[in-house]
């Protein structure tokens, strides 16, 4: 039962994800879904998808904002990067708006790429926690997929951008040990 405080208090929560939402990313579901099971209010921001026949519905009590940008793996760098900005001031907006009316308590931000967390730029500087939800590692991810060394300039400012990510964030959230003891290794 919620007591008096709680209800002038509610716990809610924000996700961003550049991932469509439901089935793009289980573990943003799972996630979405535990913290529903313990009482949140939950948010989650995403990509639209050409099947999805709304922009914005409640999915298993989780409220789905779809933004107008689609995944596309095909694209070069360039096309690449231009789709995670696209998204990026989407969400940057749209969670400014979204905070405004509901004052999370909380946002998660799951990378790639990993400077999608400062798109919860006003709910920090308005006392929202973020929270930077790493899946990957973007520098080692993008020397693979471009076939690039570790030294090239494009890896050297995914480091840069990748240590930044991690400082803006109140707290960092890692899948395995090896890649927790890799940033460690790199001073995040």
């Amino acid at each position: 039962m919620m007591t008096s405080e709680n209800q002038h208090h509610p716990k809610r929560h924000c996700m961003i994800v550049h991932a469509y939402y439901p089935l793009g990313e289980t573990r943003v579901e799972r996630q979405a879904q535990a913290l529903i099971q313990n009482g949140y209010q939950v948010d989650v921001v995403c990509l639209l998808h050409s099947s999805d026949k709304l922009n914005e519905e409640v999915v298993d009590g989780v409220n789905v904002y779809r933004l107008p940008v689609r995944r596309n793996k095909q694209r070069g760098a360039l096309g690449q990067l231009f789709e995670y900005l696209s998204f990026f001031f989407m969400a940057l907006f749209k969670a400014a708006f979204l905070h405004q009316k509901r004052r999370y308590r909380t946002v998660q931000v799951h990378n790639l790429p990993d400077f999608l967390v400062f798109a919860a730029l006003w709910p920090k500087l308005t006392g929202a926690r973020v929270l930077l939800d790493i899946h990957d590692i973007m520098p080692e991810f993008y020397a693979m997929r471009f076939k690039l060394g570790m030294s090239s300039l494009l890896v050297r400012l995914v480091l840069l951008e990748e240590r930044l990510s991690c400082w803006f964030a109140d707290n960092v959230i890692i899948t395995t040990h090896r890649w927790r003891d890799t940033l460690i290794s790199r001073g995040v």
